[in-house]
């Protein structure tokens, strides 16, 4: 408490990198609720950076974030290099997969065309801020993100390993293996064009792959445990070498130093955004997305979803796969609840139950789920097969009568006070192409499909 500025003082006792890979600055000066996001001054009166966090439980031990990240966010944000939680997401990924960057840009111009009667609402103003992502939502639009090289690396100490490798350097050398390398994020509005899935039959030229060596980055030698030196001045303080990566845009291209099967090669590769199956941040990958039917709410798992219900008796662990990197436009549902209704009795205590299929038929995300449930519209009844992820051997089988869900939509809608039985994300581009009100209807998408 108090009215007057208070300072408190201590020394830097560690330069490392964060989970995410970015800089950050260990101190010993307390820090608190109080003097978190305060300015953090060298002994020159210099600002060096902000107070961020410190450490529960711990005696002052601190962390801030130096000026150079600052400065570099903030360099992002003026020069307008954004993108919205859509254009992040796995159903942008569905999107561009589908075409090649130049027919992206075409079929970007005839998005625009279909979707004007969005883009019409935002004026000349509120543009600057907001923008028309490519699947035709209107969202707030903020900096792209961390940048990342898509891949996950392994120490390299063990000879016998780097003999293996084709390392030749009787285990003296440095580099790291590529352990694992997964899927881009989608294209963002960098200037830089991005290149198909990991998955993809394409060239291998400019991208990693599994079991090449990373020696260099930018011509810093990476060491076997994977860190470089802190600087020119300062070669025997070292730091991880996501560094080196995290310190550039989103969009940058970098230069790798690499061993594939025993050759050496340089590649030119495109910094993107990190982007995981579980997305972390409500407003910046993750997003508002639901699809009802029968009274069965699906949602995608997301961190915001997760912070929402873990506290609910039953609520299942999703430690498992919160971490994991997204794979393509793949997203995983989940039943979060069903609303009550005599179509649904049986099943009203159902949920937190991971979707695995709809009538045979896995669904890859929100929108492989409502075509599944439009060509169900042709059957008798619309079985869910979800499982528990503590237990995925032991399935539960929800079965719904077709004709009985098409009768209940607009009761369950209107005693739950929900405007349309999915979120506009969740409509696969093929079906915005039909009367919007159609689409807003299950019932009717239902009885097209039934003809």
């Amino acid at each position: 408490g108090g009215q007057q500025i208070s300072v408190t003082r201590g020394v830097v006792s560690r330069v490392d990198v964060d989970s995410h890979g970015v800089l950050r600055i260990q101190i010993d000066a307390a820090i608190n609720p109080g003097n978190s996001g305060g300015p953090v001054f060298d002994e020159l009166g210099r600002v060096i950076g902000i107070a961020s966090s410190g450490m529960r439980g711990s005696s002052n031990i601190g962390y801030i974030i130096p000026t150079e990240v600052l400065s570099h966010f903030m360099g992002m944000t003026e020069d307008g290099l954004e993108a919205s939680p859509l254009e992040r997401s796995a159903l942008n990924a569905e999107k561009i997969d589908a075409a090649s960057p130049n027919e992206h840009s075409e079929q970007g111009e005839s998005d625009d065309k279909q979707m004007q009667d969005v883009s019409d609402e935002v004026d000349d103003d509120s543009a600057k801020n907001e923008k028309k992502s490519v699947v035709g939502i209107v969202g707030p639009r903020m900096v792209p993100g961390i940048a990342g090289l898509g891949a996950n690396t392994q120490t390299l100490e063990s000879k016998a390993l780097r003999k293996r490798l084709g390392l030749k350097d009787n285990g003296d050398g440095g580099g790291v293996r590529v352990s694992g390398v997964w899927a881009p994020t989608p294209l963002l509005d960098t200037g830089v064009p991005m290149e198909g899935n990991d998955t993809d039959a394409g060239s291998d030229i400019n991208r990693l792959l599994v079991d090449d060596v990373l020696l260099s980055i930018d011509g810093v030698e990476v060491g076997q445990d994977g860190t470089i030196p802190l600087s020119e001045d300062r070669p025997y303080e070292r730091i991880g070498k996501s560094y080196l990566i995290t310190r550039h845009r989103v969009g940058k291209m970098v230069e790798l130093g690499i061993i594939r099967k025993g050759e050496p090669m340089t590649l030119q590769v495109p910094l993107r955004p990190n982007r995981y199956l579980c997305p972390v941040y409500d407003t910046f990958d993750a997003h508002s997305s639901y699809v009802i039917c029968g009274g069965c709410v699906f949602v995608p798992v997301s961190w915001p979803w997760i912070s929402a219900h873990r506290k609910k008796g039953g609520f299942p662990s999703y430690n498992s796969i919160s971490s994991n990197p997204a794979k393509g436009d793949e997203q995983i549902i989940v039943l979060s609840k069903v609303l009550a209704d005599e179509v649904n009795v049986g099943y009203h205590q159902k949920q937190f139950l991971i979707l695995r299929s709809v009538n045979g038929s896995e669904p890859s995300n929100m929108r492989d789920l409502v075509r599944l449930i439009i060509k169900g519209g042709s059957e008798t009844n619309l079985e869910l097969r979800c499982y528990n992820i503590t237990q995925e051997y032991c399935e539960q089988l929800i079965c719904l009568d077709v004709e009985e869900v098409k009768k209940a939509e607009e009761r369950i809608l209107k005693q739950h006070m929900v405007a349309q039985w999915c979120s506009e994300d969740a409509i696969p581009p093929e079906m915005k192409k039909e009367d919007s009100a159609d689409v807003k209807t299950m019932v009717s998408m239902l009885d097209k499909c039934s003809l």
